[in-house]
């Protein structure tokens, strides 16, 4: 335990916070603030070589608090949260992120204040909603998000406008 900066590495994991607990029986990590966590598409060694060959990128997320329970491969961050990866940010008060077997992001809840903004060229557009879901694909891809109770999406700076408010669901795909 301790109440100074911290910084770690582990695979393709690596992050900092000011003050951390571990918990070396359940193998977990408490983060008790300012934390920043990045998980790359592949470990660090060589992860700029597969990563340009692949489009794969990593997901950095900011958080007040954060928690990493290595045997459940799971991610809890609260106090405002937000995640990039390329031109997308994904923000809420909570966030849950799930990994995969191979240590990527799989899956990201986003519980209260839900938000998504990809700026993608000629797709760029917005989300809002109480709660979201965001889902990767095997290279930790963004690939499609869901907005669920009182959702709304606008274009921003796209082809063409569009405007959507007081949905209870809005699915999101990405190409």
């Amino acid at each position: 335990q301790t109440d100074a900066p911290i910084a770690f590495e582990r695979e393709n994991v690596s992050g900092h916070s000011t003050g951390a607990v571990v918990f070396s029986k359940t193998k977990k990590l408490d983060l008790k603030r300012d934390v920043e966590i990045t998980v790359a598409p592949e470990a660090s060694k060589d992860s700029q070589l597969k990563t340009s060959a692949s489009r794969s990128r990593p997901v950095t997320i900011r958080s007040a608090q954060a928690s990493f329970e290595q045997e459940a491969l799971k991610l809890f961050f609260t106090g405002g949260v937000t995640a990039e990866q390329d031109r997308d940010l994904m923000s809420g008060e909570n966030m849950y992120a799930t990994l995969n077997q191979q240590k990527k992001i799989e899956k990201v809840e986003v519980r209260t204040n839900g938000y998504l903004r990809s700026m993608q060229e000629g797709r760029a557009a917005e989300v809002h909603a109480v709660d979201m879901d965001f889902f990767f694909d095997k290279d930790q891809r963004l690939e499609r998000a869901v907005a669920m109770r009182d959702a709304a999406a606008k274009t921003l700076d796209a082809d063409s406008d569009f405007q959507l408010t007081g949905a209870s669901l809005i699915e999101v795909l990405f190409q």
